[in-house]
């Protein structure tokens, strides 16, 4: 949920990278700031990784312009959190 004290909102990856190319992508990846947390996780994709950004707007282009382009992505799946929803 959007953090109410200075706007920022979550966005994750699920990553898996390309064996042997670790090192370039950590490397990468540790250079944004935006990036605030990596996980490692077993069972279809190699690691986790927390965003925070100013808005939706904003994580879709740190997702796409940031992450998504360092070295060694073989896939990538994104969430961006959203706010409430209202079912009718």
């Amino acid at each position: 949920m959007m953090n109410q004290q200075n706007g920022e909102l979550r966005g994750y990856a699920l990553l898996t990278v390309e064996p042997g190319a670790e090192r370039r992508f950590f490397s990468g990846l540790y250079d944004i700031p935006e990036v605030k947390d990596t996980y490692f996780i077993v069972d279809g994709y190699e690691y986790l990784v927390t965003v925070k950004g100013k808005g939706p707007e904003d994580l879709a282009e740190i997702m796409m312009h940031k992450i998504r382009t360092l070295p060694g992505i073989e896939r990538m799946a994104t969430y961006i959190e959203g706010r409430h929803l209202h079912l009718a």
